[in-house]
């Protein structure tokens, strides 16, 4: 980040408006009419140094990324100790991704709205109510799981699996967006959502590694308890800031909600997105019972818990990684040339860890790739793309929650085709769930490589241009401010507006 940037973020002004990025750090501003007055303790709970813990701002920004914890919290604990226990309960095959399947048919379509409700009425009345399902479900799985048997047993764990699993879902449109809403600086946020989510899967995996199944969903929900709860650390006076805007800013707001504005490039980066959260889920879901199947070992037996432990133990260690890749997302992003080039190096390293669970390779390789390459990959595809959007010149803060709906409903498409297809294809070879990893691996790789070609096409149909659209889609080529070349093979200098390429089919 910008040492401006970073400047902004720790200004000593709790007033300085989302949009006053280019304001100098320290410099006073005024409340606009949309903010209206500021409560008195907010403006003397500063200091010269910077803003002091019991400041308006950084209660907001506090606030923001313990919200950030919560999803990555539930996404962890139910990843590594739902399909066990759903093993255990002896579900068919073919529908031991069922419950994965009820969150994301919802999200798809919730995702949008929920974001457009939350620019309109604030961010804390979602996080509140979807903070208090997950954490009511968290408990009520185990429960159900040790008081029921049979098919009862196994409607009400899959049941409250779906009102957990797509509460946890939703949370990400909210918080992100608060996230975006609490810091100036993008990077900063995406850099602060990284180390914030880190600390979710690392707070649940050690319940996992720690606890047994019931007393890890106990400790997990109720820490999403305690987080939803410390959502009343942030202001209500602040536009943003998980509140209810004032008549006014909902008036300013409504103007630009009328018309839906896609930044441009926005069908690539979701493209982008998908494949890397499709390869994402297979690992998430299964990567635990994947490898009690490495070692021959059948579900229910101490053979299996001892293998889904140590699974969940390498699981654990790379979220070590996971916060050190988060810390280092800008340097990744300018190493591959760009968020979409780092994006396709994501997908090839997922495939790669995908592979990597054959039985021919050693577990030793196996895991390594999962506790040091996965991770970065995760934080590449969780993150770039919300930094991306936030960037781009034609982005509509007004539309934040919106726009962060829609590019969120590439992971909910994603689960989709991982629940409908998983099961199936391991039961078409005999219940391995290797198959479903390599043919994620392929299917992933596919999307990313067909994209990649459209970039090397698109390089040498514009030459040396620096930006160039392709399908609605902004397209980073190279860091040359001019260069030659036409899509007739005749040379020109490259002015500086990118020309609009048509596809041929």
């Amino acid at each position: 980040p910008s040492a401006r940037g970073l400047a902004q973020v720790f200004s000593p002004s709790p007033l300085v408006p989302r949009e006053s990025g280019d304001r100098m750090a320290g410099e006073a501003s005024t409340p606009s009419s949309s903010e209206g007055p500021a409560a008195p303790a907010q403006q003397v709970s500063t200091e010269v140094a910077g803003v002091t813990w019991c400041s308006a701002e950084s209660r907001r920004k506090t606030a923001a990324q313990v919200a950030v914890v919560m999803p990555e919290l539930g996404w962890s604990i139910c990843e590594a100790l739902l399909l066990p226990l759903l093993l255990k309960l002896n579900v068919p095959t073919t529908l031991l991704t069922v419950g994965w399947l009820v969150s994301p048919l919802l999200c798809i379509v919730l995702h949008p709205l929920l974001g457009g409700l939350s620019d309109k009425h604030g961010r804390r009345p979602f996080v509140f109510l979807l903070g208090f399902i997950a954490s009511v479900g968290l408990c009520v799985l185990p429960l159900a799981e040790s008081m029921l048997h049979g098919w009862q047993g196994i409607l009400v764990v899959v049941i409250a699996f779906g009102f957990t699993d797509t509460s946890h879902d939703l949370l990400l449109t909210p918080t992100r967006a608060a996230m975006n809403d609490a810091f100036l600086d993008p990077e900063v946020s995406g850099l602060r959502c990284a180390v914030a989510g880190g600390a979710g899967k690392l707070v649940a995996l050690l319940c996992v590694v720690a606890f047994d199944t019931d007393k890890a969903f106990f400790a997990s929900g109720v820490v999403m308890f305690l987080a939803t709860v410390l959502q009343f650390l942030a202001p209500s006076s602040v536009v943003g800031n998980f509140e209810v805007a004032p008549a006014a800013a909902v008036e300013e707001q409504a103007v630009t909600a009328a018309v839906v504005r896609l930044p441009l490039g926005f069908v690539t980066m979701w493209a982008l997105s998908f494949c890397g959260w499709l390869s994402i889920c297979t690992i998430s879901f299964g990567a635990t019972s994947a490898w009690a199947e490495r070692q021959v070992a059948q579900p229910g037996t101490p053979e299996f818990n001892v293998a889904v432990k140590v699974a969940s133990s390498l699981l654990m260690g790379s979220t070590v990684v996971f916060i050190i890749a988060g810390n280092a997302l800008p340097f990744l992003v300018g190493l591959f040339g760009g968020p979409e080039r780092a994006l396709l190096a994501a997908q090839a390293a997922l495939s790669l860890s995908l592979m990597s669970f054959i039985s021919a390779i050693p577990s030793a390789l196996t895991g390594a790739v999962l506790v040091l390459l996965y991770p970065v990959a995760y934080q590449v595809v969780a993150n770039v793309p919300f930094t991306w959007l936030e960037n781009q010149p034609d982005f509509l803060a007004e539309q934040r929650g919106r726009m962060t709906g829609w590019l969120n409903s590439s992971l909910a498409a994603a689960q989709v085709v991982t629940a409908i297809s998983m099961g199936p294809v391991a039961a078409m070879f005999g219940g391995k769930l290797l198959a479903a990893f390599v043919g994620t691996a392929v299917l992933g790789g596919g999307i990313a490589a067909s994209i990649a070609v459209q970039f090397w096409l698109l390089r040498r149909r514009v030459g040396g241009c620096a930006r160039a659209v392709l399908n609605g889609s902004l397209l980073p080529l190279d860091g040359a401010a001019s260069g030659a070349g036409s899509g007739s093979g005749g040379s020109r200098r490259c002015t500086g507006v990118a020309p609009r390429i048509e596809p041929a089919s």
